[in-house]
């Protein structure tokens, strides 16, 4: 189950990245700023979202010296 979660929240992560940069893009693009920020908001909820689940499930990677 913990890996479920954790595949979820890295989904999630990834989700909202992609959100974030398409919000970023329009701004060079569309003039309705109101769009762009709704869209930055949602993409940021998602990535946090992601983060705290993955913070939840406590598997991390440790580095080759430890």
């Amino acid at each position: 189950m913990k890996g479920v979660v954790f595949m979820l929240g890295r989904t999630l992560q990834l989700v909202g990245f992609i959100y974030v940069a398409a919000a970023f893009f329009s701004f060079f693009s569309t003039p309705d700023m109101g769009k762009m920020m709704k869209d930055t908001v949602i993409g940021l909820l998602e990535f946090y979202a992601g983060y705290f689940l993955v913070m939840k499930t406590g598997e991390r990677v440790e580095g080759p010296n430890k």
